[in-house]
């Protein structure tokens, strides 16, 4: 993990100073257990950073035992954007916003009246200490078995990803496909079902124990969480996911979540490094501009295109604007220092993710301040999610029209099922039967499922008497028998 962590005793327990800096390094991952991903939490994106925090402080798959973790105060500050003020904040709300640990199904499904359950704060404890400028965080022995030594049942997420998540509903619903698309890749499946209740709680939008939700209407809740989560993981994220909803009748009780990975645009760094024949020795024969670009983090290859190039390095766009610039005597090597110099500035305003990214932007775009770059992302993505949401507004109203289509046809072969002699309702009801047998995702139903069919000659309601969550299939498989005229 880089540098060996400084330690000191302290009430018989080691105390841990954590170099964030460090420990962030790229590449670094946060392992949380499945159950934690399940956990109900309503948090504030201040809180989710504070837990993006404790994944880097914490090696969740070498530590057995929990210790005092102390963190310096402005490299939170650098890291998360979080100052004393608004750090104390959102310690305070994960102290007093306890975290809902499912322990068995039944505690999501709202029926069952004995549900297991776990309820505890992230962190026990949070002191800060201005003598020394750093946070000291204690954490419950109760999280051990869902934060330490974990060796199966872990969900691995990417602290850099998650950082850049300005949403708290993308941040845990990125958590919740990391999770599905490690447990879709053991299945071979592409997709997984998830019940309305459950996800509105795992995304924090429902709190267990609220009378009152934010986002009743299902229309609500796409377009202020499920669409606005999609939107930005597409743009920031190694995952994506398409949806599709699920309805009981005319009632929507889950979502259907297809899994994809984005295709990456871009191109793989050179493993040779800047073409011999442009800087004959290097790096003694690289001219002195490019050499400083390299070191402020400049790639290579690109320093040798922008030398070769010249002006025509620069989008269209920027070489009209720096045309009265070169007329009035303006040299390349000039304008690649005054880059230099608007990369350093822009670093003490803390706006730089990437060296080399800002500087590729600054001398191509022709940005003049740090300003004007931010202005121009801002503009590109708030462009972005305006054709995003003019796409989705079209997917929506085709599955909305698809659905309208459905219910039609469902209540016409409804209809139809009530005219059937007894016997042909038999006949129709063993068919259902023998298709439920074979299905993998009832196995464990599969001797309530006989008794049923055993009773289907009795006159007994046969689908209200199918285990729950299998009388939906059956009524599907029924539809689409009759549909065939089977």
């Amino acid at each position: 993990m880089g540098k060996t962590p400084q330690t000191a005793t302290k009430r018989g327990e080691k105390v841990k100073l954590v170099d964030l800096q460090d420990s962030i390094a790229e590449g670094r991952q946060m392992v949380l257990s499945n159950s934690l991903v399940d956990a109900s939490f309503k948090a504030t994106l201040g809180q989710l950073k504070v837990i993006w925090m404790f994944g880097s402080i914490i090696n969740s798959t070498q530590d057995k035992d929990f210790r005092f973790y102390e963190v310096d105060i402005k490299q939170v500050r650098s890291l998360t954007g979080l100052d004393h003020e608004t750090l104390e904040s959102a310690v305070a709300g994960l102290m007093s916003n306890p975290i809902h640990i499912p322990m068995s199904d039944s505690a999501f499904d709202g029926k069952s009246k004995r549900r297991d359950w776990l309820i505890l704060p992230w962190v026990a404890s949070a002191e800060y200490k201005g003598n020394k400028g750093v946070v000291e965080f204690e954490f419950s022995d109760k999280m051990k078995p869902f934060l330490l030594a974990l060796t199966k049942h872990f969900t691995i997420s990417d602290l850099d990803t998650l950082n850049k998540l300005q949403s708290a509903y993308s941040w845990q619903m990125y958590l919740l496909l990391k999770k599905e698309w490690g447990l879709m890749k053991k299945r071979r499946k592409k997709s997984f079902y998830i019940t309305l209740s459950k996800l509105r709680l795992i995304l924090g939008v429902d709190s267990p124990h609220s009378k009152t939700q934010p986002y009743e209407r299902f229309y609500d809740f796409r377009v202020n969480v499920l669409d606005l989560a999609k939107a930005e993981l597409e743009l920031k994220a190694d995952l994506n996911f398409e949806y599709v909803t699920v309805k009981e009748w005319r009632t929507i009780v889950g979502v259907e979540i297809t899994i994809t990975k984005p295709k990456s645009k871009r191109k793989k760094p050179s493993q040779i490094g800047v073409d011999p024949s442009l800087f004959p020795a290097l790096p003694e024969g690289m001219p002195l501009e490019i050499k400083e670009l390299v070191e402020t983090g400049f790639d290579r290859d690109e320093g040798a295109k922008l030398w070769k190039e010249g002006w025509d390095y620069l989008t269209p766009e920027a070489r009209k604007e720096v045309e009265p610039y070169i007329t009035g005597g303006g040299t390349m090597s000039q304008y690649i220092r005054d880059k230099i110099q608007l990369l350093k500035t822009a670093k003490k305003k803390g706006t730089v993710k990437s060296d080399g990214g800002f500087l590729n932007n600054a001398i191509r775009r022709n940005w003049t301040s740090a300003e004007q770059e931010m202005k121009q992302k801002t503009a590109k993505r708030k462009a972005h999610f305006q054709k995003r949401i003019q796409e989705e507004e079209v997917r929506r109203g085709r599955e909305d029209a698809e659905a309208r289509n459905k219910e039609v046809q469902d209540a016409r072969l409804d209809a139809q099922y009530m005219t059937l002699s007894p016997v042909q309702k038999e006949r129709i009801n063993r068919l259902v039967v023998e298709r439920l047998l074979t299905m993998d995702d009832f196995t464990a139903q599969r001797v309530e499922i006989e008794r049923v069919a055993d009773e289907i000659d009795s006159g007994e309601g046969f689908f209200q008497e199918l285990p729950a969550g299998v009388g939906i299939t059956a009524q599907r498989i029924r539809r689409e028998l009759m549909a065939n005229n089977e």
